[in-house]
């Protein structure tokens, strides 16, 4: 049986980062995670993108009712919340109310930093449908 140094549960964007920093360690690590691998653009849509094996369905997403007036739509996929963001990354403009004084051009080596790991690409829009 393979023996491992460091378990992480959930490979979000906390798991993922957490793996990879444990793995530069040199640590042999496992990432456990309950869903499937989706890619973009081909992630599921409507109700087949819906995590609910009773019904046959293995979408990334997972829509649960907390109380009357609180609804959390989390993820069931390899990539966890970064899913329910629909894998999308966009670098944020408006820092107004953030503590201290962050603005953008602090953060953007990091933004810089995240897409090359990450492999963040623009993907054109889709052509717009003649309407008659």
């Amino acid at each position: 049986m393979k023996k491992f140094d460091a378990i992480v549960v959930g490979s979000g964007y906390g798991g993922a980062v957490s793996a990879f920093r444990l793995a530069q360690a040199g640590l042999n690590v496992a990432v456990l995670e309950t869903g499937y691998e989706h890619k973009a653009p081909n992630m599921p849509r409507g109700e087949a993108s819906e995590w609910n094996p009773e019904a046959g369905r293995f979408g990334p997403h997972t829509v649960q009712h907390l109380s009357e007036t609180v609804t959390a739509w989390r993820d069931t996929a390899v990539g966890g919340g970064s899913i329910v963001n629909a894998a999308v990354m966009i670098r944020k403009d408006d820092f107004e109310n953030w503590p201290g004084c962050i603005i953008r051009s602090a953060l953007d080596p990091y933004y810089d930093l995240a897409e090359r790991m990450l492999g963040a690409a623009s993907i054109a829009p889709p052509a717009r449908q003649a309407t008659a």
